[in-house]
């Protein structure tokens, strides 16, 4: 029995050696942070222009008669549109390790990011005051030296 224990003591030693011994969510340094989450940004501004452009396109085709509810229902649709790509690039900030430091702006930034997505989508018609709603996700977003994401 007393094997048995030694065992398992040896076991759940290593178990705690493979994973850190705390278990704590990883950090990694702000620069490393900030070099990923541009890269994320990034890729998500470059994802909005190819939205835009559908966009555009489709403004081409439609219907230059349409009525105030139809063009209201375009603009909500765009806008969804618009949000889903801005929400996919806010997840994956969320999923990268915190920065040992500047970890408080960094949830900052995604809280803002899912608050100013959030109001939008519901209420589509808050796009003319757009600037001011993402204003906080723009500040948190270059406290951390990566103003591609407050955009």
């Amino acid at each position: 029995m007393h094997k048995g224990i030694s065992a398992m003591v040896v076991i759940v030693i290593g178990l705690l050696a493979i994973t850190g011994c705390g278990g704590g969510s990883s950090s990694i340094s702000k620069a490393e942070y900030t070099q990923q989450a541009e890269l994320i940004c990034n890729e998500g501004l470059k994802e909005r222009e190819e939205f835009f452009k559908e966009v555009s396109a489709e403004y081409e085709k439609r219907n230059r008669n349409a009525s105030a509810k139809e063009q209201a229902e375009e603009q909500a649709r765009n806008v969804r549109g618009l949000m889903a790509v801005y929400d996919g690039t806010t997840e994956e900030l969320a999923d990268l390790d915190t920065p040992e430091q500047g970890a408080k702006m960094a949830e900052e930034l995604v809280k803002a990011r899912e608050t100013s997505s959030r109001e939008l989508k519901a209420d589509t018609q808050k796009m003319s005051e757009f600037l001011e709603l993402f204003a906080p996700a723009t500040k948190a977003a270059e406290g951390l030296g990566i103003p591609s994401c407050g955009k």
